[in-house]
């Protein structure tokens, strides 16, 4: 979700490109609140044609993926 080497539109490249049926945010310990809602602007349903469903977890809890 985010890394200092890596930019919002290689990450929606991305996720459109694997084209899964729902994203998990990780690797965003960097981020705050606001860098947290501004990816989940570009990620979420009204992002820009991304084809998941986005989620991203407080720190701590668990998803079963599969």
């Amino acid at each position: 979700m985010h890394a200092p080497w890596s930019t919002v539109g290689d990450l929606i490249d991305y996720v459109r490109e694997v084209a899964p049926h729902t994203a998990y945010a990780v690797h965003d310990g960097a981020l705050n609140d606001v860098g947290a809602a501004m990816v989940e602007g570009f990620l979420g349903e009204r992002g820009p044609g991304v084809p998941a469903r986005y989620h991203r977890l407080a720190p701590g809890t668990t998803t079963r993926i599969g």
